[in-house]
């Protein structure tokens, strides 16, 4: 946005016809060292500021050796075509790209070196635009095989193929004169993905999760969920259709309430999706049919119907007739009451087992303890190999998938243990107390763990290998330190990944 922005400038267009801007004021209200920021945000010298380390795009974090901040400054640019409910003009949104790309051609340089002359950060640095855009691809576009499949399948079926080629055909149809960009083409088919979530699913804070299977679920089955589960069905269907994209986390405000101060709280808490087009970079969808944005659709009519006709039905109560009992005389009930006594009578004649009950409850007792304590032992011994089988198979991952999957089982091993990140605490502190704890030695390579946890890293095998080992040591340390339970706990994590 700062590229495009300062492009539209230069060549004398006005750009507020395009992208918003507007300066924030982040006042924190306690100490931290997490800097929030806005995604699209014009003025970024915290890259050359040694106060801060930078991760990714929106959030940064405070060098230790300065502390804490109280209030950061800064200016965010919203470009019209940040898709946020679905009272979005796509068409309109996806002309202001074609006016952007305009832009671009009629500058007359190469998307390299217009990054390099516009962005302080990228200057002196060849290629920078290509790298990043290959990067992009290489990396936002990966989905696990298996997932692939299935997901291709519900798209096939839910007719998200044909909704995502039909935006492109009605916008080519609105314009019959115009080309329509892959940017374009990408923006369609994302507005019609999230626009096709917020007409289908419901928001809620309580519906059931499948753990092993949380989109697949969400997709399928409960069709009702939080943030994260619409955030994470728009990143691999957008993936799924060849075009990048990430899954973002952070704090979202009602537009309503965004010219007074807000306080922001755990209900501000958020997760969206972002999709790369190309030069204009990383655009915000937002497919959640929740109360954050007034527009979304909290409850859609087909659901809304289900749930009427489910509530007519169980106020009626299911039928409890009982059928007619046949007829029976006097003389039967009293030859069967005579039979049974006779039978009753003879068996305890033949056998008296009440004094010996005590003994063999004892007896089965000890067979019943003994069975359970071979089925635990075999159990544990199952859960152990199972567990050692799961890392050794990261081990023979691609490093670039495996690291991620094995660091964030070091932090579930951890916090089995409950060593886990305080409240603002950076990165390298954790990890100093980590290793006294448990006996990793997570912070001699704090850049590489950092890389990987707030990054796309592609480690190498090497790395890969670091990372297992200090995870093995954790376990080691844990079943030294930690009762059977929480032994127990850990192994069915690693077996379970």
């Amino acid at each position: 946005m700062r590229v495009a922005h300062s492009l539209m400038t230069t060549m004398g267009y006005t750009a507020e016809d395009f992208i918003v801007t507007s300066d924030i004021t982040i006042d924190y209200l306690c100490d931290s060292s997490v800097v929030f920021l806005p995604p699209y945000t014009s003025e970024y010298s915290y890259h050359n500021n040694d106060r801060f380390n930078v991760y990714g795009d929106v959030a940064v974090r405070v060098n230790e050796d300065y502390g804490s901040v109280n209030t950061v400054q800064c200016t965010a640019l919203v470009p019209l075509y940040v898709n946020t409910d679905s009272s979005m003009d796509n068409h309109g949104a996806a002309g202001g790209i074609a006016f952007m790309e305009k832009c671009f051609e009629e500058s007359y340089c190469t998307m390299d070196s217009i990054y390099s002359s516009v962005v302080p950060e990228m200057s002196g640095t060849s290629g920078v635009f290509s790298a990043y855009d290959r990067f992009v691809k290489d990396n936002y576009t990966e989905i696990p095989y298996e997932l692939s499949t299935r997901l291709s399948g519900f798209m096939g079926d839910s007719g998200i193929y044909g909704a995502a080629e039909s935006a492109v055909e009605s916008y080519k149809s609105a314009f019959p004169d115009a080309a329509v960009s892959d940017a374009q083409s990408a923006y369609l088919k994302a507005s019609a993905v999230a626009d096709f979530l917020r007409d289908n699913y419901t928001y809620s804070l309580t519906a059931p999760i499948d753990r092993d299977d949380p989109v697949m679920s969400f997709l399928n089955d409960v069709k009702s969920g939080h943030c994260s589960l619409y955030a994470s069905a728009m990143t691999l269907i957008m993936r799924e259709l060849g075009v990048p994209a990430r899954y973002c986390t952070g704090f979202a405000v009602d537009p309503a309430n965004s010219v007074s101060p807000v306080t922001l709280r755990s209900k501000n808490l958020h997760a969206w999706c972002e999709v790369y087009i190309g030069q204009l970079g990383w655009v915000t969808f937002d497919p959640t049919s929740s109360s954050v944005y007034p527009n979304n659709n909290p409850v859609p009519p087909s659901t809304s119907t289900a749930q009427a006709t489910t509530a007519a039905t169980s106020s009626t109560p299911p039928s409890t007739s009982v059928p007619s009992r046949p007829e029976i005389t006097g003389v039967t009930e009293e030859a069967n009451a005579s039979t049974t006594a006779e039978s009753v009578e003879i068996a305890e004649s033949v056998f008296d087992i009440k004094p010996y009950l005590p003994y063999i409850a004892a007896g089965v007792g000890l067979i019943l303890t003994a069975a359970a304590a071979v089925a635990a032992v075999c159990s544990l011994k199952e859960l152990n190999e199972r567990a050692r089988r799961g890392l050794n198979s990261l081990r023979k991952d691609n490093p670039r998938s495996a690291a991620p999957v094995i660091y964030q089982l070091l932090l579930e091993s951890a916090e089995v243990c409950e060593i886990s990140p305080e409240g603002g605490e950076l990165p390298n502190i954790f990890y100093k107390r980590l290793d006294r704890q448990m006996g990793t030695r997570l912070s001699e390579r704090t850049a590489l763990l950092e890389a990987i946890a707030f990054g796309s890293y592609g480690a190498d095998s090497a790395e890969r290998d670091w990372l297992a080992k200090q995870l093995e040591n954790l376990v080691c340390a844990a079943d030294k330190s930690v009762g059977l339970a929480r032994r127990i706990k850990i192994r069915k994590i690693l077996a379970k990944k």
